[in-house]
Order: C-alpha cells, then sequence, then structure tokens
C-alpha cells in the first residue's frame, strides 16, 4: 500500500522549509559581514576527490557508533524509531535531494558564513571552533548526538580551512547524510540488526 502524500512528502517539506531558512539566514549575514563568498567556492576535480576521500572517516565513524552499545547508539536509535516512517515512505530522489539540500545549505551556513565571519575577527581556531559549537547546537537533540555533531563540524571545518574550497565540506556533509539515510532505511523493524545497518534478511 503507498503512503498518503501528506506523510510521503514530509521529509521533503521539513528539509526545504528548515534548510531553506538556513540558507536565506546566511545570505542576509554574507551581505551584511561582506564576506566573498565566490571566492569561497571552487568547482574543480580535486574538491570532487577530496570530497569523496573526505567521507570514508565519517562513514566509518557511523559504523563504529552503530557497532557498540552507548549512549550515542541508543540516541541513534530513538532517532531512528522517530524518523524511519518518513525515511521509508520517501523516495530513493527525495534521500538524494534532501541530502543535497543539507549539504548546500548547512555548509553555506555553517563553515562559509559562520567559520569564515568568526575567522575574520576572532582567527582560524576559533572560527573552526565556534562555528562547530553552533553546529553541534543546532543538532542538540541529546547532549552526545550534539558532541558528536560538534566533531562533525570541526573535521568539515578543519577540511574547509585546508582546502580553501566550500565544494568540499559540502560534498562530504551531503554524501555522509545520503550513506546515513540508506542504512537508516535499510534498518528495518522487522530483523535483527548488524553492523552497518544490514538486517538478517539481507544475508538470506
Amino acid at each position: 500500500m503507498n503512503p498518503e502524500p501528506s506523510e510521503r512528502f514530509l521529509l521533503l517539506r521539513f528539509a526545504l522549509l528548515t534548510e531553506g531558512f538556513l540558507f536565506v539566514l546566511g545570505a542576509l549575514l554574507a551581505w551584511y559581514l561582506a564576506i566573498p563568498l565566490r571566492s569561497l567556492f571552487h568547482a574543480d576535480t580535486d574538491a570532487v576527490l577530496l570530497g569523496f576521500a573526505g567521507t570514508l572517516p565519517l562513514v566509518l565513524a557511523l559504523a563504529i557508533e552503530y557497532r557498540y552499545p552507548g549512549p550515542l547508539r541508543e540516541t541513534l536509535e530513538s532517532i531512528e524509531e522517530f524518523l524511519l516512517p518518513v525515511i521509508q515512505a520517501a523516495a530513493l530522489w527525495e534521500l538524494l535531494f534532501v541530502s543535497l539540500l543539507a549539504g548546500v545549505c548547512e555548509e553555506f551556513f555553517f563553515r562559509g558564513v559562520m567559520q569564515s565571519g568568526f575567522t575574520q575577527y576572532n582567527g582560524v581556531v576559533a572560527g573552526i571552533i565556534l562555528s562547530s559549537l553552533a553546529f553541534g547546537a543546532a543538532h542538540l537533540v541529546t547532549p552526545g548526538y550534539g558532541l558528536a555533531a560538534a566533531l562533525l563540524g570541526t573535521w568539515l571545518g578543519a577540511c574547509f580551512h585546508f582546502t580553501g574550497n566550500l565544494l568540499v565540506p559540502i560534498l562530504q556533509h551531503a554524501l555522509y547524510d545520503f550513506i546515513a539515510l540508506l542504512v537508516l532505511r535499510r534498518r528495518g523493524p522487522r530483523f535483527p540488526e548488524t553492523p552497518l545497518g544490514f538486517t538478517a534478511e539481507d544475508s538470506t
């Protein structure tokens, strides 16, 4: 049976609302702070390769979080319980679109605008730390999850600083989110779970 239209596009509507708000707010702050956004983005092969390569440690961290019990895994499972019906109702293209939207809008706001702004006035280290703390606060489902998000923000911020290219963290963020959503989708409630989200059904 197909999901109701209201449930079918719930994820898409929520993402458009929240990520769109961040993008507009970021654009206003960038204008106010006179941040040269065009100089922060370069579409080239190196950026694409670094974006894909830099996702590997993030996926490894996700696998470790699911593999070993602890507060963070419990938080992830609580989030799964809430999001799973919405994720399973969404089409594959919606998951990809939402991931790209999050990568572009959140990295534009937290790295392109906030980190650049803090760096401009407080230095590189402060820029990475403060923007990462803000990123963690924006994902403060629980203290542990907020800390994990802040660490993720630190990685993305460091990649942005050392490459000078906002495309790198955008690709890392989007690809990580897409993989995480696919893993969540495979971790259905009907079968015992194994590391990386594969179920007992997958192994038969």
